[in-house]
């Protein structure tokens, strides 16, 4: 039981080509989603089943982060980067609970495009896609605060 544990997004560290993501927006601010299920199972006209197991563990993660966040620049710069070096620049990401146990690595991803923009009389956010071929996650709980 995690009786009297705190959800603190300033323990959240996600960390791509080095820096420190930060200036998330509120809300759901960082989602991954895995592109297929691990395992499909097929079951056969006379019931006889059986399972595939995927080698893919390509994910999309998305990062919200607010208009004002300086971390828009970083992902910026990466992405012109990676679209003008021949060959490309792919750089690692990890997601990490500094007072959980939840930690996700990829060592290879990339902006996968602009996030849309938009303007207004608030401010607004800007969605980051970030794409990678293989991702290895252990997704876990928080620890309780201990006084």
């Amino acid at each position: 039981m995690a009786d009297g544990a705190t959800i603190d997004p300033l323990s959240l560290h996600a960390i791509f080509g080095g820096h420190r993501l930060s200036g998330f927006a509120p809300g759901s601010f960082l989602n991954i989603v895995w592109d297929v299920d691990a395992f499909t199972r097929l079951i056969g006209v006379d019931g006889e089943g059986a399972w595939f197991k995927s080698a893919n563990r390509a994910a999309l993660i998305t990062c919200t982060l607010m208009q004002s966040s300086q971390s828009n620049d970083f992902l910026t710069g990466a992405h012109v980067t990676d679209l003008n070096t021949p060959n490309g620049v792919l750089l690692p990401f990890s997601l990490r609970e500094q007072n959980g146990t939840t930690l996700i690595v990829s060592p290879l991803s990339r902006v996968i495009k602009l996030p849309d923009t938009a303007y207004s009389d608030s401010v607004e956010s800007r969605a980051w896609a970030i794409g990678t071929t293989r991702a290895e996650g252990f997704i876990g709980g928080v620890l309780p605060s201990v006084a």
